[in-house]
């Protein structure tokens, strides 16, 4: 998420771009990420009254989808991205180093279930070696990656019956 794009941040060329109503509902610097929320106000039809408000929101000057909502929530949800990517980014090189997608089952049963302990899961037909990385009364999440991810994390969240250590 590196800005490629020095001028993006600049609102006089969204106002060129876009519309005179665009504005920054919301500009921060998170853990070395620059998010920003901007709105424009669209009208619905020729002559009618009522707008519509375009919501866009980028990280470090790339376009990010997210549900609606308010510039609260967005805030929120961009946080929550911003903490899996660098989450991810610290496990990539030991998912990388333990993944063995030729391995048809998984290794016998063990007793210790906590964050950061190995575990086996069953994710596309493979039984892939991943982290623990969230534990539930009832589920556990695992990250794991795959050969041809190229360096994407994924992560599923089980019961514990379907998961092996």
């Amino acid at each position: 998420m590196t800005s490629k794009n020095a001028d993006i941040y600049d609102t006089s060329a969204y106002r060129a771009s876009t519309n005179d109503s665009t504005r920054i509902d919301h500009d921060e610097n998170y853990r070395g990420h620059q998010l920003r929320i901007l709105t424009t106000d669209w009208p619905r039809s020729h002559g009618a009254g009522t707008l519509y408000t375009r919501v866009s929101v980028w990280i470090d000057g790339h376009t990010f989808r997210t549900p609606s909502g308010t510039v609260d929530r967005l805030v929120r949800v961009l946080r929550q991205y911003v903490d899996r990517d660098i989450e991810d980014t610290a496990l990539l090189p030991r998912l990388l180093a333990m993944h063995d997608v030729h391995d048809s089952r998984p290794p016998a049963d063990g007793a210790r279930i906590e964050p950061g302990a190995p575990a086996y899961v069953l994710a596309y037909r493979y039984w892939r070696r991943g982290v623990i990385t969230a534990v539930g009364n009832t589920r556990i999440t695992i990250a794991f990656t795959t050969p041809a991810s190229l360096g994407r994390v994924f992560r599923k969240s089980v019961p514990l019956d379907q998961i092996s250590l």
